[in-house]
């Protein structure tokens, strides 16, 4: 009788590659359908974090070096005079190093050396604040990233051990009011 054994009088089914008796398959199944929504909500929520994260890190990227900004704004205001200007490009003397070099700043050519500069002074100003925001909001998503994988973690702790508890606890916190 393969994948049957008869036992005074009853019969147990018998799983032939895992020795584990039919019950003990079924409850297992029974759980990896109550468990499978809980870990592919914790995947999500780690995955969903993660995303952010790469969003903000790209968003400080496009803010640029408010330090850069703020410095080009500044040279272009103490060259005002004797800057020299090649299409959109504008040479300045950066008086803020003690060599003196001349240095190639990107200017539209169709503004005033004071409007770009003021316009250094916007981006440097968007740049700072940005800075802060995002760093802020970059903080808190790595410590969300941390919570999510953690709990994903207790998840799959929970369901080697077969703990049908925690996967219940964990619905029940879901759940505000389970009785509807």
């Amino acid at each position: 009788m393969s994948g049957q054994q008869n036992e005074i009088g009853d019969i147990a089914l018998r799983d032939d590659s895992s020795g584990h008796d039919a019950s003990d398959v079924e409850t297992r199944h029974r759980f990896e359908q109550l468990a499978a929504p809980a870990r592919r909500k914790a995947v999500s929520a780690v995955a969903k974090r993660r995303k952010l994260i790469a969003n903000l890190q790209g968003d400080l990227e496009k803010h640029g070096d408010p330090d850069l900004w703020k410095r080009n704004g500044d040279l272009l205001l103490a060259n005002i005079n004797s800057a020299e200007r090649r299409g959109d490009s504008i040479f300045v003397t950066d008086y803020f190093d003690d060599a003196t070099p001349v240095v190639e700043i990107e200017g539209d050519k169709n503004r005033s050396i004071s409007e770009i500069a003021e316009s250094y002074f916007r981006r440097y100003t968007k740049a700072r604040n940005g800075l802060r925001v995002i760093g802020d909001r970059l903080a808190a998503a790595v410590v969300a990233v941390k919570i999510a994988e953690e709990k994903l973690r207790r998840i799959d702790a929970a369901i080697e051990e077969l703990d049908e508890n925690f996967i219940a606890t964990f619905w029940r916190l879901r759940d505000p009011n389970p009785d509807t």
